[in-house]
């Protein structure tokens, strides 16, 4: 939960982009539209109109008909492909992404390593799926690429 100090940098003239990108399904934008008005609303202060605007617009949509929390929290949050992953399970997520970098790094084939990395790591119950989405996300960030360098030199140094 953000501090009403740290939600300060968002004026009602930021809103409006802020809202747009929520409307558009941008998880993160949505978090911080939430986290905004719990901060006004801890620090007693009335939250910004745009924001409540938006805020009435998706509990009135979500509210009507059946499963309304579910269609609550997916009109608040973001469905289950905008939600962001606890840092635990990012953590889990970038593990085994290095488990099959290190594999292919030994010329492995992309699909062999991610089953053995399924077959090695069976305990966190992830499928060939989970492992290799998990790896096609990390991979294609520069600062995982740099650590998989570094380690793989350090390692073949030994």
């Amino acid at each position: 939960m953000t501090n009403w100090d740290e939600a300060e940098d968002v004026t009602a003239k930021y809103l409006p982009d802020l809202i747009k990108k929520a409307n558009d399904g941008n998880a993160h934008a949505k978090r911080r539209l939430l986290d905004i008005f719990c901060a006004m609303v801890d620090a007693s202060k009335t939250p910004y109109p745009e924001l409540l605007g938006y805020l009435s617009q998706h509990i009135s949509e979500a509210l009507n008909g059946k499963d309304a929390a579910l269609k609550l929290g997916k009109a608040l949050l973001g469905g289950p492909a905008n939600r962001l992953a606890s840092p635990e399970t990012e953590f889990i997520h970038e593990v085994v992404a290095w488990e099959v970098a290190e594999l292919r790094s030994r010329g492995m084939l992309r699909e062999d390593a991610v089953s053995k990395v399924v077959d090695d790591l069976w305990e966190l119950g992830l499928d060939d799926d989970a492992i290799l989405k998990a790896y096609k996300k990390h991979s294609k960030r520069p600062e995982f690429k740099w650590l998989v360098k570094l380690l793989l030199s350090k390692k073949d140094a030994k």
